[in-house]
């Protein structure tokens, strides 16, 4: 089977922080069914979309904070 994109990035910290950012925005692909909330699956590649734009964004914040060191240290403990 062939990983896509976000197979790729699904357990990186950084994709769950871009996640996190995301869903605070509240731009989740969620439609109502009943009481319940459940994902709009039309909506996923958008999301994950808008994921990996918010990923970039932090890697750029980064970078430009003068802060590389620290996120890559991050990233590094948050994988063990």
């Amino acid at each position: 089977m062939k990983k896509t994109l976000a197979d790729k990035y699904m357990d990186s910290p950084l994709f769950y922080l871009a996640k996190l950012e995301v869903y605070r925005q509240g731009k989740i692909p969620i439609i109502k069914d009943g009481n319940k909330k459940v994902y709009d699956i039309k909506n996923t590649d958008k999301f994950l979309m808008d994921i990996l734009d918010k990923m970039l964004e932090l890697v750029r914040l980064a970078h430009k904070n003068g802060q590389k060191k620290q996120l890559d240290t991050f990233l590094k403990e948050s994988m063990r």
